[in-house]
């Protein structure tokens, strides 16, 4: 009774609870490309991936991870940023997200601050932003962004990026050099 009451509460608030499937993390780290990227308001959905031409998370060794993108008649961006784990509840090894934070520009010079993914389902990490925005009429919308990115490797460095997109990538972005 008090999960059912808490479920209806969180969606109440806005929040959509995305399903976990905690790992380690020898099981979470490598490359993920995007699976779906889209903004939800008020059930209309508008679609995020054409607006790029390719987005890669790289979860990697030593706390390090990367995202890669490029956008249409925009030069790629690549940046490196640290990462923390937070574990399932009583487990050492099992984690249920990644404490990450980066931007990421989606629509009309808009940008969405990723903080965390959640370790979910068939090898994926996920990212759900939910808020409110006014319409025109005033009216109080629910909006959602939704991110989801799926394990293409297993490999940790750049080279899987680099044979994908046909180029090496150069001036990555990095606080720890």
């Amino acid at each position: 009774m008090i999960a059912v009451v808490a479920m209806l509460l969180m969606i109440a608030a806005g929040c959509t609870p995305t399903p976990i499937q905690a790992r380690t993390i020898e099981e979470i780290r490598g490359t993920y490309a995007v699976k779906e990227y889209y903004m939800d308001i008020d059930g209309k959905k508008t679609d995020l991936i054409s607006v790029y031409e390719y987005l890669y998370i790289i979860v990697g060794e030593n706390s390090v991870a990367s995202i890669i993108y490029k956008r249409p008649s925009e030069d790629y961006v690549a940046r490196e940023l640290g990462y923390t784990l937070k574990y399932s509840s009583g487990s050492t090894t099992k984690i249920n997200e990644i404490k990450l934070r980066f931007e990421l520009p989606y629509l009309m010079g808009e940008v969405m601050y990723v903080n965390y993914l959640t370790v979910s389902q068939n090898n994926s990490l996920a990212c759900v932003k939910a808020g409110y925005v006014y319409g025109e009429d005033g009216k109080k919308m629910h909006k959602s962004v939704y991110m989801s990115v799926k394990k293409v490797s297993s490999d940790v460095s750049y080279s899987y990026v680099e044979e994908d997109i046909g180029y090496e990538l150069m001036d990555i972005q990095s606080p720890f050099n």
